[in-house]
Order: structure tokens, then sequence, then C-alpha cells
């Protein structure tokens, strides 16, 4: 069953309609399209807009083919997370900053497919015996031997180096999967304050960690004199309790319930998505193969459906925040939000049953989000992992690049409210000639991707 002959079994579709009958077109536009159309300038004043102009099918079908020396099964890992990661942050709204990779059998970890255990390897092998990069070497071969032998959890305290800061990365490990030949590893990057050349808050944390999560086992680095004890020393670990890290996420200035909801907000909808996103992954990884410059039909149809997928799990995803929220106290949202997820949850016995559940949810609600701003974030697969990677060189360890990554605020061009971050600039707003687009920095665009705005034609200020 296509999404067109779901709108027609299930008409009037409220969140997939047609244009307007003041717009002329001679077929039919989504609605979530149709919104993204409107120029930003013309918008309602409390900055709410499509999600799909933060997620796009499109953009994630391209990115996939760069990474085309991936297996099927990692493509769909990455395209999974990218996902959930993307319901963490706009239905969650949850702060922290994560990695994604694989632990193999090898005991080796990777990100898209890069050998990360290699490249600690080269940069303790650069900076040499004793080195801060030896050290991280070290605390990860550690990390990553301990988790391939069952444990589950791993906090590694980065004191500071050079600034008056210094970091907690904190490992979770899935059970293995069969079919990726690895357990995928999530790794969270939390800050913390203390002065440079110190380690009094690094120890007390230490510490504190240590007896909250091992209180039965001795400390393996006593005295804790200098960033190599800590670097060479991760606490690892086994639990069941999703909630155990709330006390560092505290001690680092992130609330107890928001680290709690990280990991359990991910285990909650996991069971109720899991076959939309499987499916959507497959949609993406379909689409990748096909010219998506010239549109065709089968372009057309998949990327409704993958529009379909995506609403339909950002609804669920709603729901579910609502439904484990202990404040729900509107009674008849309450029974609304339960109805949904009854129908989630469970294998589905056919195609058709899949999708029109899918359509259920995707029209339950406006499928917006208000940021206050004209400028959302562009979700990118493994975006993350790749700034992480792409900087990491003979002089510039991953240890410092992670850093780096965990330092990077969510705007990059200064304009207030903006929440993209990757290196952009604007189109100049309207009534200076242009409409306020963000456009890619550092690729030689001259024209405006959404305007059409020449540089060579614009004669106010720089607009870079």
């Amino acid at each position: 069953m296509s999404v067109a002959e779901l709108h027609q079994a299930n008409h009037p579709w409220s969140s997939i309609d047609s244009y307007p009958p003041h717009t002329h077109s001679d077929k039919p536009v989504s609605r979530d399209d149709y919104d993204a159309s409107i120029p930003i300038w013309e918008r309602a004043e409390n900055g709410e807009q499509s999600i799909f102009e933060s997620y796009n099918p499109i953009n994630d079908a391209e990115r996939l083919r760069d990474l085309e020396h991936l297996p099927s099964e990692q493509k769909d890992y990455y395209i999974c997370e990218n996902v959930i990661s993307y319901l963490e942050e706009f239905v969650g709204e949850i702060p922290v900053k994560k990695l994604a990779g694989i632990l193999q059998n090898d005991g080796n970890f990777t990100m898209l497919g890069v050998n990360v255990t290699d490249m600690y390897e080269r940069s303790a092998h650069v900076a040499g015996k004793g080195s801060r990069e030896d050290m991280e070497k070290r605390g990860l071969d550690l990390i990553m031997d301990q988790l391939n032998q069952g444990a589950n959890r791993a906090f590694w305290i980065s004191p500071p180096k050079l600034a008056d800061y210094g970091f907690v990365f904190s490992f979770v490990a899935d059970p293995y999967d069969e079919k990726l030949q690895g357990r995928p590893i999530r790794e969270l990057l939390l800050r913390y304050d203390e002065e440079s050349h110190s380690v009094e808050q690094s120890t007390r944390m230490y510490h504190a960690i240590q007896q909250q999560v091992s209180p039965d086992l001795p400390v393996v680095a006593d005295p804790l004199l200098d960033y190599g004890d800590f670097l060479a020393h991760p606490i690892i670990y086994h639990t069941q309790d999703e909630n155990d890290a709330s006390f560092l996420f505290d001690a680092v200035g992130i609330s107890a319930n928001e680290a709690e909801r990280s990991e359990v907000f991910r285990k909650t909808i996991l069971p109720e998505i899991t076959p939309l996103l499987h499916r959507y992954s497959a949609l993406i990884q379909e689409m990748s193969q096909l010219d998506l410059q010239n549109e065709s039909e089968q372009v057309r149809h998949l990327k409704e459906e993958a529009h379909l997928m995506i609403g339909a799990m950002f609804n669920i995803a709603r729901a579910v925040r609502r439904l484990t929220n202990e404040h729900h106290t509107n009674e008849q949202q309450y029974h609304r939000d339960r109805e949904l997820l009854l129908t989630f949850g469970s294998q589905f016995q056919s195609r058709e049953m899949m999708m029109l559940a899918a359509s259920t949810a995707f029209r339950r609600e406006s499928l917006t989000i208000t940021g206050g701003s004209n400028c959302l974030v562009t979700q990118q697969i493994g975006r993350n992992e790749e700034e992480v990677l792409s900087r990491v060189t003979d002089w510039f360890s991953v240890g410092a690049s992670v850093q780096m990554f965990g330092l990077e605020k969510a705007s990059t061009c200064g304009l207030r409210g903006c929440r993209i971050r990757s290196p952009h600039f604007h189109c100049p707003s309207k009534n200076k000639g242009g409409c306020g687009g963000a456009i890619p920095s550092g690729k030689g665009i001259r024209r405006c991707p959404h305007c059409g705005l020449d540089k060579d034609d614009y004669l106010g200020e720089k607009c870079d």
C-alpha cells in the first residue's frame, strides 16, 4: 500500500494534505512540504516550523552515499542512531553531546568504519611513552577490553590540560549485535569546571564515582596525582540501572532528570518505534541508490513513505515523553497517548497494517517544533563522529579532537537563536534583497540555494 493509497483510504488526512485552494498546483503536495515552502519571514511569530526543515530524508539518502564503504548493517545502525538522536534533541530536549561507534570482536573501536583504536595508537606513538596520548591509549584499551568481557559502563576522567575545565567520558555499551558483529557503543561527553593544573575536583569526582558504582572494589589508582593516573585508570563496571549515572551528571552541571532521560528515553521509545525505524532505514538505503536530482515517481513514493515514518516516530516519541512525565495532568491527553501506543510495541502482521498505524500516529498532532529561531539544525548521519575524526592529525590526538567537539556551542554563526552546529552563514534578510536562509561555509557557494541571490549582484553589506 502506497502513501497515496493510504491518503485515499484515510481521507481526510489532516497532516498530509494538498495546497490550500488559493495556491495553484498540478499535483498534491504534503502539508509539511507546503509549510516548509513558506518563506521564513512570512511564518508565524512564534517560530513554529515543520520538522522536515531540520530532518529531510533526501539529505539522509545523499549523505549515505558518502558512507558507501560501510556494510548494510552498519548503515542501518548509523541511520537509526541519527533518528534517535534527533528525537532525543527535539522531543526529549536532552542536551548531552554524544558519539556512536561499534566495539568489534577483535577489540577495535570503530566510528563510521574508521578504526579509532588505531588512531589512538598512532597519536600515542607520535607523542611518545608516558605522554598524555600514551595514557589515553592505555585507558581506551582497558575500557574496550573490559566491555568485551561483559562490562557495559565506563567512566573516564580527563583532567584539565591547558584551560580551566576537564571532561568525563561516559561509555554505554548495548548487548552484542550479531548483524553488526560487535557491541553498539555510545560515548557521552560531560564537561566540568576545574582550575588548570589542578586535579582536586577530578579526584573528588573519581572517588564519588567509585563509591557509587563499585563500593566493594579497591580504588585502582591511589593516590591520584596527575592526568596520567586518571586517564590510565577508567572506572568500568556492569549495571542494569539506567539511572546509575544521575549523581555524576549533577556533579558536572546537568540535572539528574536530563541524565536519566538520555538512556531511559531511548529505551522507552525503542520498543514502540523499532519497526518504523528499520523501515525508514530500508527506504533511505534504497533512495541512496537512485537519482535524487531528477525526482522520479519511485523517488517521490519513497520520499513520501520516509516522511510518514519520521512523522509517525516523532509523534510516538511525544506520546512516550508525556506518559513518562510524572506531571502528566491532562487526563484526556493521557488516554489519547495510551491509545496510540497500544498500536505499537509489537510486530505488525503485514506492511499494510504498519502503514495504517504509522498514518494514525503521523496525523495525531501537528508535526512542528517551536525553536524561536529562523535557523534549525539540519540533521546529518554521522555528523558528530565525522567532526571528531576529521580533526585528528599527527599533531592533534583523538582525545583532543573529542574534547574540542565537546566544547563546541550549538551555534557557529552568531545569529541569536540559531541552532545549526555546522559552519555556515546566512543569506541577507528579505528587506536587504535575500531570504535569511542558512548556507554552508567553506564550499565556495556564491548563489543562495534558497532564493538564488548571487554575491556579485548583492550591493549591501557582506553576507558571509
